[in-house]
């Protein structure tokens, strides 16, 4: 997401980090979280100084006061579904920008069951 005019924040989902891009020098470098834990992200929203990191089971709200180089975890949202098969994968804002929606997928009956016979 581009949270200011040439500044990006990005999710490495694979490594579980969220990094902060300059798009006018091109560094990249990572967003050390300071307080907390985040998993890693699929989708990414921002609003009024906070971002959101949607996970598979839950939405991670950061906040940051040194323009995204640290931040801290200012809460968590559940939105396990595992349970039914379904895992979240990203999210928009909904009417508001205190309304998310989230779409969530059921890998297991795209793919099948991992490892069955073809």
């Amino acid at each position: 997401v581009v949270y200011e005019e040439g500044k990006l924040i990005a999710s490495n989902s694979g490594a579980g980090t969220i990094v902060h891009v300059d798009l006018v020098t091109g560094e990249a470098t990572n967003v050390e979280i300071i307080e907390g834990d985040v998993g890693g992200a699929d989708g990414l929203l921002f609003s009024k100084g906070r971002l959101y990191l949607i996970t598979g089971t839950a939405i991670d709200v950061l906040e940051s006061d040194d323009g995204w180089k640290k931040a801290t975890v200012a809460g968590s949202i559940n939105i396990d579904q595992s349970a039914s098969g379904e895992t979240a994968t990203t999210a928009t804002w909904g009417g508001t920008d205190e309304e998310i929606y989230v779409s969530f997928v059921r890998f297991g009956d795209l793919f099948g069951e991992v490892g069955a016979n073809a």
